[in-house]
């Protein structure tokens, strides 16, 4: 039997159990109806410390909110010895790490501190992004880590992080940390809440998202809009308009939505305490820099410049790759 035929084998094993009704015990039930009472949050692990940042990161926020955790272990085919390709690239012999290990590590952390009725494990063939995005629903919450246990593990950031923050169906949080941290910082009455917008309209999500994490954090909500001028901005001036004037302009209507912006978020949360504030530069950029001493960045996952077809902006790529606090990426 072939890898790929094995592999192939177990989809269908894993799809027809999934389909194929099954009695469950009370216990099983009643935990059951407590994942589902409020949506959980899904983190992906795989033993790697980025991900083992990540999972504390949404045990502490399950803790929070009173939701459950259902942890995700995708197994990617080139790390499984006997389904390998027979490639250079295929297994990384520098990290066997094994399901019970994987298993055994999270599930225990998560349950130390929710509860087994809070806590469910789900392994699953395929790739890593893939698997977690296939696991989600709308209303749930993703958690991934920046790097995992891939071949080129050096990576900046990685590639699983991008893919589930470009194609989830609900929002996604990239845990981002320093380098050797023990744990990632939070949103708190030290650590703000900053949101990036462009229009009102199409950074409603974000808005919301941001508002209802700062509030719920007790942290300020700092709302940031960038306002580009450059060349760039200034090839899209109407004729016999100077830089000047444009620049004056592109500055007025930022103001504009970020008067429109607060007012959005005062609608629900009144007593929030915000700082809006419009800052020249580049988005990405921008965001990056401000979002030190945060403890959440919030992003929607497209602007109102973006392509129709293009699932994660540049100015949310910039910032889940740039920003020293975790990052979210709302829908």
């Amino acid at each position: 039997m072939t890898g790929v035929t094995a592999y192939r084998e177990a989809l269908e094993d894993n799809e027809n159990t999934a389909a194929r009704p099954t009695r469950s015990p009370p216990a099983a039930q009643r935990k059951e109806l407590v994942m589902d009472a409020v949506k959980p949050i899904v983190p992906g692990s795989d033993a790697s410390p980025s991900s083992q940042l990540a999972l504390d990161w949404a045990v502490t926020t399950a803790e929070a909110q009173g939701r459950g955790i259902r942890i995700v272990h995708a197994l990617p085919i080139e790390s499984i010895p006997h389904l390998a390709p027979a490639s250079p690239f295929g297994w990384n012999a520098e990290t066997p790490i094994g399901l019970t290990d994987v298993k055994d590590e999270a599930v225990t952390r998560a349950v130390d501190r929710l509860g087994d009725d809070r806590v469910s494990f789900g392994q699953v063939p395929g790739s890593p992004a893939a698997r977690l995005v296939a696991q989600a629903n709308p209303g749930d919450l993703l958690v991934t880590g920046t790097r995992g246990h891939g071949v080129i593990r050096a990576a900046l950031l990685g590639s699983t992080a991008y893919a589930v923050a470009a194609h989830a169906p609900c929002p996604v949080v990239i845990v981002r940390a320093p380098e050797n941290a023990t744990a990632a910082v939070r949103p708190g009455p030290d650590h703000p809440v900053l949101v990036g917008i462009d229009d009102v309209e199409t950074s409603q999500a974000a808005l919301d998202e941001a508002a209802t994490w700062a509030a719920a954090s007790g942290a300020v909500l700092r709302i940031v809009r960038a306002v580009e001028v450059d060349g760039m901005a200034f090839a899209a001036a109407p004729l016999f308009v100077s830089d000047l004037e444009f620049a004056s302009a592109l500055k007025d209507h930022a103001d504009d939505v970020i008067a429109a912006a607060v007012d959005h978020v005062r609608s629900t949360h009144p007593d929030l305490e915000i700082k809006a504030s419009v800052v020249p530069g580049r988005p990405g950029i921008v965001l990056g820099h401000e979002a030190r001493g945060a403890g959440l960045a919030v992003v929607g996952s497209r602007g109102r410049g973006g392509f129709a077809g293009l699932a994660l902006g540049s100015v949310s790529h910039h910032l889940i790759h740039d920003a020293a606090c975790p990052v979210m990426v709302a829908r």
